[in-house]
């Protein structure tokens, strides 16, 4: 059956809003641009590129499209074919050996990957409680002033103790790159690709005098990791992120995005596309992200403690599950996907919190658990279950007997059935 517009527009056409040159958010300070080739960047960042003596200047640092052709510089360079040639060569032999460097990275054992990534949640760990000591003097300072405000023998209104999940920090490009992703790199043995890796964008990132400059090649996918685990650094517990088969699951999380197959490394970030794609079950490319997803929904049900005991209302749930986690993802998920997704949590704060059953924690066995919840709830949206959470059943039903229990759920297809055998 052909895809209707609206799924299209929903997955396919999505807003770019950051800056492709900084990767920073575009603000009322740092407004986009569109440039004659329509890729979107920020117009103080192209305007240093363009008066920059980069020979290129005049082109468009995505595609090399000139940008003003009336200019006589970039009309000699363009003119002069033997150039060309030598520099589309250049950038072919950089392309691949960018390339290279990311299959050898994903080629390494887990235990490797693991002492790797612990190193990156060492640096977030330092960016993180940075950020909650500033945020806590300027509390302190804001109730300092309104104390003295305060006529005498009245105090200021406390806040409402609340227990929802805190918001993670946006961290700039560059400190992650100085506090976290470049520290790892570095602190791995000299013979392995890891220093490679740290010495390929280390010698690109002083070349851009270290500014918050969109980095190349291999710096691609291990930003994008680094900014995934940083974005989930106030869902996990600190413990759980010292967990071998965790960092793994993160790992194959932002790999599906740049699978070491590619010849090219595009500059993809994490989309709500991604995550929709993956819950109708149908290819396996990007489960793992998916299921880090879910991971990341169930942690969110042990840090805090249910606001309502009874129903937890869509709102609060949506809320949760796409802001506070993935609220930087790019786009936004559709009312189909979110329609399943309050199906998806309902039944795992029902397995959690009324059942009393541990969370999911990136185990293998979970994998089946979390195809079963994706798959249950879009036969429960069409009203295959009756319901919201009381036609979720089979689900918790196998938990509380303990046993392995076979549930076929309808695939979204016609005539097609996928059995999914859940454990406890």
């Amino acid at each position: 059956m052909p895809a209707s517009m609206n799924s299209l527009v929903g997955t396919l056409l999505r807003p770019t809003p950051n800056c492709g040159i900084c990767t920073e958010p575009f603000s009322d300070s740092h407004a986009p641009i569109s440039l004659p080739c329509s890729h979107i960047v920020g117009h103080a960042c192209m305007k240093k590129w363009l008066l920059s003596s980069q020979r290129n200047r005049n082109t468009c640092p995505y595609c090399r499209q000139t940008v003003f052709p009336q200019l006589d510089d970039n009309k000699k360079s363009n003119s002069n074919t033997p150039h060309r040639a030598v520099e589309s060569r250049r950038r072919a032999s950089a392309d691949s050996n960018d390339t290279e460097i990311w299959k050898a990275l994903c080629s390494q054992d887990a235990e490797t990957i693991h002492k790797f990534m612990i190193g990156i949640w060492a640096g977030i760990t330092k960016l993180f409680d940075s950020h909650t000591r500033n945020l806590h003097q300027q509390q302190q300072k804001q109730t300092s002033k309104s104390h003295r405000r305060s006529p005498a023998g009245t105090t200021s209104p406390s806040t409402p103790y609340s227990d929802t999940l805190p918001s993670s920090p946006v961290f700039t490009t560059s400190a992650l790159l100085q506090t976290a992703l470049l520290p790892a790199l570095s602190n791995m043995p000299p013979t392995s690709p890891f220093k490679d890796a740290h010495n390929l964008i280390l010698a690109i990132w002083n070349s851009l005098s270290r500014r918050s400059t969109s980095i190349p090649g291999v710096a691609i996918p291990l930003l994008r990791l680094t900014r995934l685990m940083a974005s989930s650094s106030s869902t996990l517990p600190r413990w759980l992120t010292s967990i071998p088969r965790i960092n793994t699951l993160f790992w194959s999380a932002n790999a599906s995005l740049s699978p070491p197959s590619s010849s090219l490394l595009h500059d993809e970030q994490i989309s709500w596309s991604h995550i929709t794609t993956a819950s109708l079950l149908d290819s396996p490319r990007y489960f793992p992200l998916l299921h880090l997803y879910v991971v990341l929904i169930s942690q969110s049900l042990v840090s805090c403690s249910p606001s309502f005991p009874f129903t937890v209302p869509e709102k609060e749930i949506l809320h949760t599950c796409t802001r506070r986690i993935g609220g930087e993802w790019e786009g936004r998920p559709g009312r189909e996907f979110k329609d399943r997704l309050v199906l998806v949590y309902r039944e795992l704060r029902r397995w959690q919190v009324d059942l009393g059953y541990a969370s999911l924690r990136g185990k293998g066995e979970e994998e089946s658990v979390v195809r079963g919840l994706w798959g249950v709830a879009a036969w429960g949206k069409g009203g295959g279950l009756g319901g919201t959470t009381g036609g979720m059943s089979g689900i918790s039903n196998a938990a509380s007997a303990g046993r392995r229990v076979s549930i076929s759920v309808a695939g979204g297809r016609k005539g097609s059935v996928v059995t999914e055998q859940l454990y406890r």
